[in-house]
């Protein structure tokens, strides 16, 4: 079961790839390991004939959520595509709320903290892989980085969802495999120049190592603002020093950005001409 969480995490997360194929694959493919977690709870309860674990409110408020969600595709201007969303909704609250929490209940909520941070180190590791081989795709504009994603917003928000985890890991288990994972994932961050997604990872980290490390309060204070002035920093140096993924790419290539600039405006001065030849030729015909 361990490897049908490890997938519904990747299958999700790599849904948002700019590569078409991988993309078109997993958006069915994504539901597959969301159901199967939710039918391992169903088959649990159906052996035992008892529910794996006592209701709470939790699943009145979710389950009263899928209602009006599944609801709302009777007034909605695309029914179908209302409902489907509803669908995943109630899919993904068998596999989280049932599938993972039996998970949980079996083997401890430590051990589901370790496959998430798993699963971002092959994410995040995937990202820095793009960076290396495919540099003008993974910062195409304003020196953004985007890695595999469509955008830069996909490796800031993964990044602001998963840093609290990976710092509680690398505290708990202090090895250098888990610090390295935390500094890829803030230069990931700052490299994104998400603000929103930026802000979003200081507060949740900064709350956990406020409460985590009680006696070092001030260290937290004096890293947390170190960041953020680089990752700001970076938000203003970063779009003048490489306005287009062009830039990247000529600093890997050895190419100068004013030769770039120079064969450019050859092309476009070229097509003028030859529009303007056209143009004449239909004027005498």
């Amino acid at each position: 079961m361990r490897w049908v969480v490890i997938a519904a995490l990747m299958f999700l997360m790599l849904t948002s790839t700019r590569v078409g194929p991988i993309a078109t694959i997993l958006s069915n493919l994504r539901w597959v390991p969301l159901f199967f977690l939710g039918l391992a709870a169903l088959l649990i309860a159906v052996r035992n004939r008892a529910l794996p674990r006592p209701l709470n409110k939790a699943d009145a408020v979710m389950l009263g959520f899928v209602a009006v969600a599944l609801l709302s595709s009777l007034h909605s201007i695309d029914p179908e595509i209302t409902l489907l969303r509803g669908l995943s909704v109630l899919l993904m609250y068998g596999a989280v709320f049932w599938g993972v929490w039996v998970y949980a209940d079996e083997f401890g909520a430590d051990e589901v903290v370790r496959i998430i941070v798993v699963t971002a180190a092959i994410v995040f590791g995937l990202h820095l892989a793009f960076g290396l081989l495919d540099p003008g795709g993974s910062m195409p504009y304003h020196g953004r980085f985007r890695g595999w994603a469509q955008n830069p917003g996909t490796p800031g928000g993964q990044v602001a969802l998963l840093l609290p985890l990976a710092l509680w890991l690398a505290l708990k288990r202090s090895r250098w495999q888990h610090w390295l994972l935390v500094g890829a994932m803030l230069l990931i961050m700052i490299l994104s120049q998400t603000r929103s997604e930026f802000a979003a990872a200081g507060v949740g980290s900064s709350y956990f190592l406020w409460r985590a490390l009680p006696r070092r309060r001030w260290l937290v204070l004096v890293s947390v603002l170190i960041v953020l002035v680089i990752g700001f920093t970076w938000v203003e140096v970063g779009p003048r020093l490489l306005p287009s993924g062009d830039h990247v790419t000529s600093a890997f290539n050895k190419v100068s950005p004013v030769d770039i600039e120079k064969s450019s405006e050859v092309a476009s001065e070229r097509g003028t001409v030859e529009s303007e030849v056209a143009s004449e030729r239909g004027t005498v015909e």
